[in-house]
């Protein structure tokens, strides 16, 4: 059996790689048939999803019951409070395109700000053992603290392709991996310190997961892109958004030209 990868017990209990609560907010509590039918696009392949149950939504076990479902339930319903506050707020939010977490979380921002990070790291470490990579060492010490040193960070970016193509979506990005790169070594003991670095250093991981016209980008070890949003690690009672879009200028065209789509809010 595996272990969980926050306390190292069995793991008996299966994460949702799709929030099952973004799921019911989206798309209802199911099933999805009919009508309601809903797919699972993954790899190219379209794969229909009966619930917010479907195993095609969950990872493989990968924690134990306890972590999944206590110990960091705080941080869960932080993302889900955070969730509720962008879904009822979404005129206000694309007007000033910052948040203040005090309008948030209340007089308890600050814990819950950080419990919202830890959602994230959590979210994010997940989607790493289940690519088969280690989660680094102090992405699991923090979950644990107060205040902490991370090499992640976060920054957050607001979908601008017309509506009608993001709203009622929610999905990751793909997962980039890849090693630190070292200076030439000028000599043999250099190269052999150099070697030694290599297998050391953590590597290099890039990823994003959006809910609707929202999206989140995870910078482990490596400099955020400052174009999608200020750098967030639950320091700052504020976040201030970037903006991308999916679609080109010359596609956006085509695409509201061919299909005569409303690109207001």
């Amino acid at each position: 059996m595996a272990k969980c990868w926050i306390c190292g017990l069995p793991a008996n209990s299966a994460e949702h790689r799709t929030k099952k609560s973004d799921l019911v907010t989206l798309y209802g509590p199911g099933p999805y048939k009919g009508n309601n039918a809903l797919l699972l696009i993954k790899s190219g392949e379209k794969i229909p999803i009966q619930g917010p149950n479907s195993k095609y939504v969950k990872y493989d076990k990968i924690l134990c019951y306890k972590c999944n479902n206590q110990f960091t339930q705080p941080f869960d319903k932080a993302y889900e409070n955070f969730i509720s506050y962008i879904r009822d707020n979404k005129s206000l939010i694309l007007n000033k395109r910052f948040i203040d977490f005090q309008d948030v979380y209340g007089d308890e921002f600050e814990v819950c700000q950080r419990n919202l990070f830890k959602y994230f790291v959590k979210s994010f470490c997940c989607r790493l053992i289940d690519a088969n990579y280690p989660v680094p060492k102090d992405l699991k010490v923090l979950l644990f603290r107060k205040s902490f040193l991370t090499r992640l960070r976060i920054n957050f970016s607001i979908n601008d392709d017309p509506p009608v193509l993001r709203d009622l979506v929610v999905g990751k990005g793909n997962l980039w991996a890849r090693p630190q790169k070292n200076p030439p070594p000028d000599s043999r003991w250099s190269k052999a310190f150099e070697w030694i670095k290599a297998i050391t250093r953590p590597p290099i991981y890039e990823w994003s997961e959006f809910f609707e016209w929202i999206t989140v980008w995870y910078w482990y070890n490596t400099v955020p892109d400052g174009r999608l949003g200020s750098v967030w690690i639950a320091n700052s009672q504020f976040i201030y958004f970037g903006s991308h879009t999916v679609l080109s200028i010359e596609e956006r065209e085509k695409l509201i030209e061919k299909s005569n789509i409303d690109v207001s809010e």
